[in-house]
């Protein structure tokens, strides 16, 4: 009963100071709003430092997943599209949880359009998310040859705030980009049964949804659709024979300003990963076709470029033979090197089902290489995030895998089901995908001394102090921590105020809170 009291006046309490505890402010650069790559250059680098090691802290999703999702981090909050089942348009939702709790803000499944009334549009597809920023959510039910407007999202409710003025027709694991003032930049294919919409690369207002301007473009296939934005400039592939081109266009306007040479990227029309541009400008395009004409029987291999934007022209640079990894990301390093991969083969040629992560210097040779890491299939889609200190998060489908600089590894996990990508985001929270409902999430509690959850606002993360706002917090953790397992955030004592934590957040957290008011050591 006294616990019950005491937790009704501290919830009486925080009513009358909760006008104090705005939304956190959260810079976007901090954010994984672009999905694939995570920033809009699409280079996988996070502004923030990541977890030193595998520690926990929340874990689950209110909505199972059968197939793998790419996390979305916005401010304060991590998004997924969770496909329950395979049946449309009921079988999938957008979910909401809170980035440091878990907590579920909020899930929805988005409006649907059979277009019965439109011969030349494909009925709509699941539901998903294509990026996030700041305090919005974008979603929408095109993919696969089915196109469908954009719905931005109110983060706080998941209520829809605009629909877009036209239509997309990206993949379901290609994201959008952004201008540096939040207006979305997307890329489409060609849509409709019979092909008969063109692709194009468009910019939307981001208060609106308002189509800003509109350049068509035919892009090769699925995944090499997505668009990379950087110096002002919208980077994309284009179809072409003998393969196909890099094209740079003018972010304000969307004129196409100049693309490469045709071949210079190799001959093949199919591209299954997409292109990233690196902190120096270097455009980085890891050919995905699954192979090249002429390779020996049982081989599988492409061919990683690195390309220079003169100013008046794309040039190549170097071309180095590399692994066949369709819809993978990979990125770039703070001193200009950049990673790629490839998938070794035995001496008969046969792929070993292993993947190796090379390190590459501005001229393509090769520095350092990891060790062959397991995967779940010998055309492996792994998927990097790289924090602000250059450490690697390496999803390789069968194992999360922490790399230093030099691939040599800190740590990993083994123990998933389906796994999935990696988002890395405010205040160094790593969040993985997987099957079903496991969704992790992982932070470093290193920078923050016992006590220190929370700034002066409640707002998760810590501050050097242990003061009023981590009271606040902790009203918002009550109850048991996911799996039951001691030591999540807030659970900092047992039920008597004793330090050490006992898998509950409760009485006992705010008794050892109040013993340890003051700066951190």
């Amino acid at each position: 009963m006294r616990e019950t009291m005491t937790a009704a006046s501290l919830f009486a309490l925080s009513a009358g100071c909760m006008a104090l505890s705005p939304a956190a402010a959260t810079a976007q650069d901090d954010q994984w709003g672009a999905g694939p790559g995570g920033n809009s250059a699409r280079n996988c680098v996070s502004t923030v430092i990541g977890p030193s090691a595998p520690t926990e802290i929340w874990r689950g999703s209110p909505v199972g997943d059968i197939l793998e999702t790419q996390p979305f981090i916005g401010d304060g909050f991590v998004v997924t599209g969770r496909i329950q089942s395979f049946t449309i348009p009921t079988g999938s939702f957008i979910v909401a949880q809170d980035l440091f709790t878990g907590s579920v803000l909020w899930q929805v499944q988005l409006p649907y359009n059979d277009n019965a009334l439109n011969p030349d549009l494909d009925a709509e597809w699941r539901g998903r998310v294509t990026s996030a920023r700041n305090d919005r959510v974008y979603a929408t039910r095109a993919g696969n040859t089915s196109s469908a407007p954009v719905y931005a999202l109110d983060a706080a409710d998941g209520s829809v705030v605009w629909i877009s003025e036209d239509l997309i027709t990206n993949g379901s694991t290609e994201g959008n980009a952004f201008a540096p003032n939040g207006d979305l930049i997307v890329g489409s294919q060609v849509a409709g049964s019979a092909n008969q919409i063109p692709g194009n690369v468009m910019r939307i207002n981001k208060d609106t949804g308002e189509t800003i301007w509109k350049t068509d473009r035919s892009c090769p296939t699925s995944n090499g659709c997505s668009v990379a934005v950087a110096n002002n400039k919208v980077y994309y592939f284009q179809a072409g024979a003998p393969g196909p081109i890099v094209t740079a266009a003018d972010l304000a306007t969307g004129a196409v300003l100049y693309s490469s040479v045709p071949g210079d990227i190799e001959t093949g029309f199919v591209q299954q990963v997409g292109l990233f541009v690196g902190q120096d400008g270097t455009i980085y395009v890891p050919r995905g076709q699954q192979g090249l004409p002429g390779d020996l029987p049982g081989t599988e291999f492409d061919t990683f470029f690195a390309l220079r934007d003169t100013g008046s022209a794309i040039e190549p640079i170097y071309g180095l033979p590399a692994g066949f990894v369709p819809f993978s990301t990979t990125g770039t390093t703070s001193d200009g090197s950049v990673y790629a991969y490839r998938t070794p083969e035995n001496s008969s040629g046969q792929l070993l089902g292993e993947l190796i992560v090379l390190r590459l210097d501005a001229t393509g040779t090769i520095i350092n290489q990891s060790a062959a890491l397991p995967t779940t299939t010998v055309a492996p889609s792994p998927r990097m995030a790289i924090g602000a200190d250059d450490t690697i998060y390496l999803s390789t489908e069968a194992a999360l895998v922490s790399l230093n600089p030099d691939l040599t590894e800190n740590w990993r996990i083994d123990d998933w089901v389906d796994l999935g990508f990696p988002a890395l985001g405010q205040d160094g929270v790593l969040v993985v995908s997987s099957g079903n409902t496991d969704l992790r999430a992982f932070q470093t509690p290193s920078a923050m001394c016992v006590g220190d959850i929370a700034d002066d606002f409640g707002n998760l993360g810590g501050d050097g102090m242990v003061s009023f706002g981590d009271f606040l917090a902790l009203l918002g953790l009550i109850g048991p921590c996911p799996g039951g397992t001691p030591g999540c955030t807030g659970d900092i004592a047992d039920d008597f105020g004793n330090l050490g934590g006992d898998g509950m957040v409760s009485f006992g957290d705010f008794l050892a809170l109040l013993g340890l008011i003051g700066p951190c050591p």
